[in-house]
């Protein structure tokens, strides 16, 4: 699977893990487990690009603090589930931010030319998903409460706003007149 592919690919998977995660953070974890996938497919294609990342770093490391919060977060998330300590809460809802911010910056630092380029909808989408996986924290610190009508409001917000950013990358993604071009190594004979 070649670069742009990849990443075009992976931007579904993401938007399903997102708005899943928004919903109930458990339906996400096989999904994650397929963007990871997907992720280091983005990476393998990239490989094989000319100067995939333009002098900057690879963003391998976003995916590698992607993953490993996204395990914290779900893991934290199933022991309160199974009766675990208030504790767990706080953990639960930071990493996920945490982990929403790293997968975002994954995505956005390893978009391919063409798609790099529109950096406005790149950015929306990060604004969109830190901002609702934002709420998880608000309700945990108590900045909003947890019922009646302001407490639904929330929620539906924090799932309208995961869907923002799948739509913000698929808008970035939306491929132009001409294909996504990438330069390819030619092997030295």
């Amino acid at each position: 699977m070649d670069w742009p592919t990849a990443w075009q690919a992976a931007v579904p998977v993401y938007g399903l893990a997102a708005i899943l995660r928004a919903i109930f953070p458990l339906l996400s974890a096989p999904v994650w487990v397929i963007f990871v996938i997907y992720a280091y497919k983005i990476l393998d294609g990239a490989r094989m690009a000319e100067d995939p990342w333009r002098g900057r770093g690879s963003p391998r490391p976003y995916l590698l603090v992607a993953a490993a919060t996204l395990f914290v977060h779900l893991a934290t998330y199933a022991t309160i589930l199974s009766g675990g300590s208030s504790g767990g809460a706080s953990t639960a809802s930071v990493t996920g931010v945490l982990a929403l911010a790293a997968t975002l910056l994954f995505l956005i630092a390893s978009a391919p030319p063409g798609i790099r380029e529109r950096r406005v909808a790149l950015r929306m989408a990060g604004v969109a998903a830190v901002a609702g996986a934002a709420v998880a924290p608000a309700f945990t610190f108590g900045a909003l409460p947890t019922e009646g009508f302001v407490a639904f409001l929330a929620y539906m917000g924090q799932i309208v706003l995961a869907a923002a950013s799948f739509g913000a990358l698929l808008l970035a993604g939306r491929r132009h007149s001409g294909a996504t071009v990438v330069a390819r190594k030619v092997p030295r004979a």
